[in-house]
Parts: structure tokens; sequence; C-alpha cells
């Protein structure tokens, strides 16, 4: 499963700890995470596309304040490229 992210957003002891607690909850689902980055809004759209040629669906965000600005162009991004 994709997760948007942006590692420079919190402390390193928040975000080390979020993905952290991401691991165990995928470990315990059977899900594999595959970490993809936005640092800034220019990047939301070729992150998705990677998250896209992944097949999956579903998308896990981290919480980001660039991702919450942005909250309707993620949405507009999901309705592009529904679920397989």
């Amino acid at each position: 499963m994709p997760v948007l992210w942006n590692p420079g957003a919190f402390s390193e002891q928040t975000t080390v700890g979020m993905v952290s607690e991401a691991a165990e909850a995928a470990k315990s689902l059977r899900l594999q995470l595959q970490y993809v980055e936005a640092r800034r809004a220019e990047e939301l759209e070729r992150a998705f596309s990677d998250a896209v040629n992944w097949h999956s669906d579903a998308l896990f965000e981290f919480p980001n304040p660039t991702f919450y600005e942005n909250q309707k162009r993620l949405v507009d991004l999901a309705a592009q490229h529904p679920a397989r």
C-alpha cells in the first residue's frame, strides 16, 4: 500500500513514531507499505502517479500541512485514478 508522506514536515521523533506505528498496523493487516515522498504541492501529481503505477486500491497519507492545504487536489487526483 502506498503511503504519501513528507519526511521533513515533522520532527524526526514524530516521523519515526508515525512510520513505526504504520509498519506495525500494516504487519497486522498483512500489507506492505511503499513510501511516496511529496515535500511540496508541486510534487503531489508525480507522487500520486507513482502510487497509481503500483496498482494499489488505496493510498494512506500521513498528516501534513501541505496535504491538508491541497486536499481538493488530492481528491481530484484520486477521482482521476479509480481503484482497479
